[in-house]
């Protein structure tokens, strides 16, 4: 619902004095939201567009009409405020329980309605099997401690088992050693192993949907990995997988467009094309900051192809950007990378044993394109602590501390442009080692231990390494109204 209250009229020549008289509340309804949990410091990011990234699967979200963003506070304070249509994801993370006041919060919002999905691990890798299994059991189901593999001569073949769903009715779906379930009332096998090795080990997913939200537990998380062709999300019938589970979890889908005050002389293209952080008024979505740069008597407008002479603002792109006018001056936001192929024993497992050819170039960071002219960069990599496990990162902007999350690392590389906020001291981490359950040994901090930009600017850039800095979960914090101020002066 749009409310509007067109005050001031006759003070046409007094755009700001109008601007705040003209008061509007935007509420954009979309199809459903998929919150993609962090608040445990899981491992894989919705918008890392690297091979063991997400971004492909949030493309498929986008592409039916929903919108995905990151959690980072604690669920039982999140899962409350939650009304619209939602599924939540629960992957691999490197806290290794759950806390009891948190299952119950996840228990509570099934049962109003909210869908869940959990992933899973093979041979409890992460020691993720034996923490999921503290919140399926509620739910009738528990993973083995092993793999399920298909009886196929063809080694490929053997440990990326070809899966059916009789629900989506779909028969090749591939997943990569994925975790066997057993299951209890109430659940059916929503996967099976179509010739598994092991019979005892040929369910690898279920579904629940004896209460008001639907449970759906999945023994695999490379299946999401955007990867390569013939591999990860790519492979098989993965993609109709995920684009049928969505329609099935969310039959009825509307959805209204925003509307921002107009008829100022300069304008805000919101880039709209490749992402799906632009106009959503969600706890994850940048409504608050767009509607912050629209009282300033910037006309807000979004698509595709930005009108000449427009302040471009793009979030957390994740596909390649088209061709872009150099004239625009552009407001660019990203979040975490990684790059797992930087791991050479995993490399060469991919190259040497499964036969992958592997282009680096595909997962280029899609920001890059307009940053590289300028001498800046994106990393392949998030901002680490000295010390703890996790993407959560001390920095402070004009002598306020705030926080940054699973933020980007970005380089100067021309060192012309202007740094106007460091991180405290960190690491940029490139990958995590699936192959330990010992937190400190899957976090390989390596490079050089220095504080990070995470807000630059020159005469046509301005760039924020972390999404969260902005985004309307974190906007009341006293961050958001510094950037903002930076922003106008900027501008």
């Amino acid at each position: 619902m749009y409310i509007v209250f067109k005050l001031g009229r006759m003070y046409k020549q007094k755009k700001f004095f109008i601007l705040f008289l003209n008061l509007f509340f935007v509420s954009e309804i979309f199809a459903f939201q998929v919150i993609v949990d962090q608040s445990n410091h899981q491992v894989y990011s919705a918008f890392d567009t690297g091979f063991a990234g997400l971004s492909q699967f949030s493309e498929i979200v986008y592409k039916n009409k929903g919108h995905v963003w990151q959690n980072y506070e604690p669920l039982e304070e999140v899962l409350p405020k939650i009304k619209s249509e939602t599924l939540l994801i629960l992957g691999v993370s490197l806290i290794h329980s759950y806390k009891k006041e948190t299952i119950d919060a996840v228990e509570n919002y099934v049962k109003k309605g909210g869908h869940l999905l959990v992933l899973l691990e093979h041979d409890n890798f992460f020691n993720n099997a034996k923490k999921q299994n503290q919140l399926i059991q509620r739910f009738g189901v528990k993973a083995y401690y092993g793999k399920a593999m298909a009886k196929e001569r063809n080694w490929k073949k053997n440990i990326w088992p070809q899966a059916q769903s009789p629900l989506f009715n779909l028969n090749n779906i591939r997943l990569f050693l994925p975790a066997p379930l057993k299951y209890g009332k109430n659940n059916t096998a929503l996967l099976k192993i179509m010739n598994p090795l092991n019979k005892a080990y040929n369910v690898v997913a279920t579904i629940n949907e004896s209460q008001k939200g639907k449970v759906i537990v999945l023994g695999d998380m490379e299946i999401l990995w955007n990867m390569q062709k013939d591999t990860g999300i790519n492979f098989g019938d993965n993609k109709n997988f995920f684009t049928k589970m969505l329609s099935y979890l969310f039959p009825q889908r509307q959805e209204k467009k925003p509307k921002f005050n107009q008829g100022f002389k300069k304008n805000l293209f919101v880039y709209t094309c490749q992402n799906g952080m632009d106009l959503r008024d969600s706890l994850g979505g940048v409504t608050k900051f767009i509607k912050g740069i629209n009282r300033l008597g910037y006309n807000v407008k979004y698509g595709c192809k930005a009108p000449k002479d427009s302040i471009v603002l793009i979030t957390t792109p994740i596909k390649k950007l088209p061709q872009l006018d150099a004239n625009h001056k552009f407001i660019l936001v990203a979040d975490g990378q990684s790059n797992d192929l930087k791991n050479k024993n995993f490399e060469s497992i991919l190259k040497n044993d499964l036969r992958l050819k592997i282009n680096q170039k595909v997962y280029d960071y899609p920001l890059n394109k307009i940053l590289r002219p300028y001498g800046l960069e994106i990393n392949s990599s998030s901002l680490t602590p000295i010390k703890d496990p996790s993407f959560i990162m001390e920095a402070e902007i004009k002598g306020s501390p705030l926080i940054l999350r699973r933020s980007a690392v970005i380089s100067d590389i021309s060192h012309k442009n202007d740094i106007l906020g460091f991180s405290k001291k960190g690491y940029a981490l490139e990958y995590v080692v699936p192959q330990y359950n010992d937190v400190n040994k899957i976090f390989e901090k390596k490079g050089d231990l220095k504080k990070y930009p995470f807000l630059i600017k020159n005469e046509r850039v301005f760039l924020i390494s972390d999404l969260e800095l902005i985004n309307n979960q974190f906007y009341h914090l006293p961050q958001a109204k510094i950037i903002e101020n930076l922003i106008v002066k900027w501008l």
